[in-house]
């Protein structure tokens, strides 16, 4: 899953921070299940320029 989530990173433009939640069924796969960035400790970024893209 951290393989997964650091490639991530740049598709969903998450530059400093974000928690990106996993879930895994009764088989063992997992599914993307919520990403939340937090959009203002970058001095790029606001939460305008995130939801914009």
């Amino acid at each position: 899953m951290q393989f997964t989530a650091l490639k991530l990173m740049n598709p969903l433009q998450l530059l400093d921070y974000a928690v990106i939640d996993f879930r895994m069924d009764q088989q063992g796969l997992d599914y993307l299940g919520d990403v939340k960035a937090d959009a203002t400790i970058h001095f790029l970024r606001s939460l305008a320029q995130i939801t914009k893209a």
